[in-house]
């Protein structure tokens, strides 16, 4: 008596990665499908929602990259029907690359400021960040901040960013702290040429931006001591601007705050 053959469609499909463990850039990965059906499935293979090219029970990959990352599913199918697996994650491990440093805000930075300093890095799993300052480990993190810097935080910073697959460091940046040091001349007018000369031997853009702080720092204590002034005195002197848009100030103002008497 001849045994009938009993004819399904594929059921029990499954994926399963060869080997065990951590998988690394540039190891060589095999993926298998399993199905059980009669006549025997074809097969095909997905990462995420696309379709692979390559078919057959077995998928493999030759020094993966990181991209190759993602979930895999295989379908089998037969003239009796079809079944698609669950999703296997293949998580590819790499060491730290792409390390770089930025810093807000940008510009020119003064003492009194506050600084943030931002490690970027690429690496699986996340990287031990460690700041240093010249060849001194000065802090830990993704983020260094200081607050209310001083001309001693100027220097070269760099981030090391480290997991147990290598380490990398960024390039160096330069911390340039504009060091305000405000003059208390004897008058206005001499306070205006001392920052004017300030500007002169900073340079540029920055020199102007140290001058507009002092002076703006020396108006705002004159219109305090104006306000406590004598209420009997009777004129008091004002900076007037050049111009509408101009940092400095180059005139003096004798205003009398007295109405004009009738004559």
């Amino acid at each position: 008596m001849t045994a009938m053959a009993i004819l399904d469609p594929p059921s029990r499909v499954s994926v399963l990665i060869s080997g065990s463990g951590v998988i690394v850039e540039g190891d060589s990965v095999t993926l298998n499908c399993i199905s059980d059906s009669n006549p025997p499935a074809e097969i095909s293979w997905f990462k995420g929602k696309i379709k692979i090219l390559q078919s057959g029970e077995t998928y493999s990959i030759t020094n993966i990259k990181s991209d190759a990352s993602g979930d895999y599913r295989c379908s089998a199918r037969n003239k009796h029907g079809s079944q698609t697996s669950a999703a296997v994650n293949v998580n590819i491990m790499y060491p730290p690359r792409n390390v770089s440093v930025s810093i807000s805000p940008s510009g020119v930075i003064v003492e009194g400021d506050s600084v943030t300093l931002n490690c970027i890095s690429d690496s699986n799993p996340p990287a031990e960040i460690s700041w240093i300052k010249g060849g001194t480990i000065v802090g830990s993190g993704r983020i260094f901040s200081i607050s209310k810097i001083s001309s001693d935080d100027s220097g070269e910073y760099k981030c090391k960013s480290i997991n147990e697959h290598g380490e990398r460091y960024s390039d160096t940046v330069t911390l340039n702290v504009m060091s305000v040091r405000c003059f208390s001349p004897v008058s206005v007018g001499v306070a205006v040429g001392v920052a004017l000369a300030v500007g002169v031997l900073l340079g540029g853009a920055s020199g102007a931006f140290v001058m507009y702080i002092c002076l703006t720092k020396r108006m705002n204590r004159r219109s305090a001591m104006k306000e406590i002034s004598d209420p009997n005195e009777d004129t008091y002197t004002a900076l007037e601007l050049k111009s509408t848009t101009s940092d400095l100030y180059d005139t003096l103002t004798t205003v009398d705050r007295r109405p004009p008497e009738d004559s």
